[in-house]
């Protein structure tokens, strides 16, 4: 045997009992220099003797005979691989149990976003048939004597939902108090071409104490 033979079957004699084992750790238990046991490993590497694990290098556990190298302890590195293929196959069932409870989580996700979506829905339809909303919405002001007759729910809900607001004895509509507040400060003679809406909730408004007459020029929000 020649001598790079002995060097062969040194390094893999030592990968074998040590599985996991790094080229400078070689190199320091055999007293080789770093460069021959890159060599040697490269060798064995390409011929199939050796591989690399995340941890180091292993041997494999039935390599081809190239050069003749005794391989003895066998039972080890397949000791060594079989270790390495339990660790594996462990994180693989991690990783699909993970996966599963995912995926569970992300089915539970969409149901309740399809349900959301239902209740949107049927608040929706709720809303486009109650009578109260439908005529706030058309006329922007209503009588709140003409609200109780015709409201499927008590007032209070109407406002608690944020669907009208009450402004002395008028319900009236949101968008139409915002948009007619955003009107100030609003002149006297343009205060005269309002709609009857609008003149309704001014005086209702001026009524409350919510709006003043400015040096009879202008009408002014007190808030």
């Amino acid at each position: 045997m020649s001598r790079d033979d002995e060097a062969l079957n040194m390094v893999l004699a030592f990968i074998r009992d040590n599985p996991g084992v790094t080229p400078r750790e070689i190199a320091d238990a055999l007293g080789m220099p770093i460069w021959e046991v890159r060599r040697i490993i490269y060798k064995l590497r390409e011929e199939g003797y050796v591989v690399r694990s995340s941890k180091g290098y292993v041997a494999r556990v039935a390599p081809p005979s190239t050069y003749g190298i005794t391989l003895k302890g066998s039972e080890e590195g397949h000791a060594a691989l079989s270790n390495e293929m339990s660790e594996l196959r462990k994180e693989l069932e991690e990783l699909k149990a993970r996966v599963e409870k995912l995926e569970e989580q992300v089915r539970e996700l969409l149901m309740g976003l399809q349900g959301r979506r239902k209740q949107i829905g049927v608040d929706k339809g709720v809303k486009s048939s109650d009578r109260l909303i439908a005529e706030v919405k058309e006329i922007g002001i209503v009588p709140v004597s003409r609200a109780r007759a015709i409201a499927s729910f008590p007032l209070e809900t109407y406002v608690a939902r944020g669907d009208v607001v009450i402004v002395g004895q008028y319900v009236v509509d949101p968008e139409f108090l915002e948009r007619f507040k955003r009107r100030f400060p609003l002149p006297v003679t343009v205060a005269r071409k309002l709609s009857s809406g609008e003149k309704m909730l001014l005086d209702e408004l001026m009524r409350e104490g919510r709006v003043y007459l400015y040096a009879g020029r202008e009408y002014r929000l007190v808030e």
